[in-house]
């Protein structure tokens, strides 16, 4: 988990996972493998699969918490919900509370 504070501030980052989604042409319909090479050297290997070519995704919460508050922030992909696109999204159910 990443943590930072600012101030009397203290934010999580929850990572609920992390990998390779879809193309750069898929997310991005006027990208070109000669617009992205320029930046390669960024992208690869955390943002960019060199393996599969892929855009890596992370799907992710923040916990903020205050003196006096504790916030959720974006509840990430989640359980129940419709998504014919990714399958391993698609109708999830992690039981967390075995972890």
């Amino acid at each position: 988990m990443d943590e930072w504070r600012i101030g009397d501030v203290l934010t999580t980052r929850i990572l609920e996972m992390c990998e390779p989604l879809r193309t750069p042409s898929e997310w991005f319909p006027d990208s070109t493998e000669e617009a992205i090479r320029p930046h390669l050297h960024w992208l690869v290997p955390r943002s960019l699969s060199p393996a599969t070519g892929r855009i890596i995704l992370p799907i992710q919460s923040y916990l903020v918490r205050t003196r006096h508050h504790t916030i959720l922030v974006d509840g990430c992909v989640g359980n129940n919900k419709s998504c014919k696109d990714f399958a391993h999204w698609h109708d999830r159910n992690d039981d967390i509370r075995g972890r």
